[in-house]
């Protein structure tokens, strides 16, 4: 099983990003991805639509899902 922590540090990996490079593309502090990636909390609405429109991810590749 994926999480969704483990989908997003993947896509900003695949992506290149740094915590601090994906968090400053989404007008956040990079401490709150290093929350997401860890679990500890998930992205909004808003910010998971952002994820899809600025770095064109499928919205299926952020959310949790089972394999």
């Amino acid at each position: 099983m994926k999480t969704m922590a483990k989908n997003i540090k993947t896509i900003r990996k695949e992506l290149g990003l740094t915590q601090s490079e994906f968090a400053k593309a989404l007008g956040y502090n990079y401490r709150l991805i290093g929350w997401w990636e860890r679990g500890c909390g998930k992205p909004s609405a808003d910010t998971i639509k952002l994820i899809h429109e600025k770095f064109n991810v499928e919205y299926e590749d952020i959310f949790d899902y089972d394999l």
